[in-house]
């Protein structure tokens, strides 16, 4: 029988939670940093409203090619968070063909806990 891999992805503005499910409770693993922050930001912006555009395009591209990295080898993934993010990054995901038999979830959820979004993970891989 083969092993089902599933990761949970918390997507907040500037961070990227990983959680490990492994058929019993979810375990953060690990915490995403993207190089955009507020500081980031308004520092580029000094430079030009074209420089921060293309940069933000830079930092965001390469934030979302370490979480996609998370959940490649992955048969189950289930994205939540209060921002549009997850959906960005939900579609990039599906645009590519290698990813395909990857089933993904996702949810709209406003700030947690971790021992909540814990919960919410359980529950959610839970489901048959």
């Amino acid at each position: 029988m083969k092993n089902t891999l599933r990761k949970a992805i918390y997507l907040d503005h500037y961070t990227a939670m990983v959680f490990d499910y492994n058929n019993q409770t979810a375990v953060l693993e690990k915490t995403i940093a993207s190089e955009m922050n507020p500081f980031v930001k308004e520092e580029i912006l000094q430079k030009g409203e074209s420089h921060w555009h293309n940069k933000e395009q830079d930092l965001q591209s390469d934030f979302y090619k370490r979480i996609i990295a998370e959940v490649a080898p992955c048969s189950e993934v289930f994205f939540f968070g209060p921002t549009n993010a997850k959906t960005e990054l939900i579609n990039i995901i599906q645009g590519k063909p290698k990813f395909d038999a990857i089933k993904i979830y996702s949810k709209d959820i406003d700030k947690m806990t971790e021992n909540q979004k814990i919960e919410l993970i359980n529950t959610t891989f839970k489901i048959p």
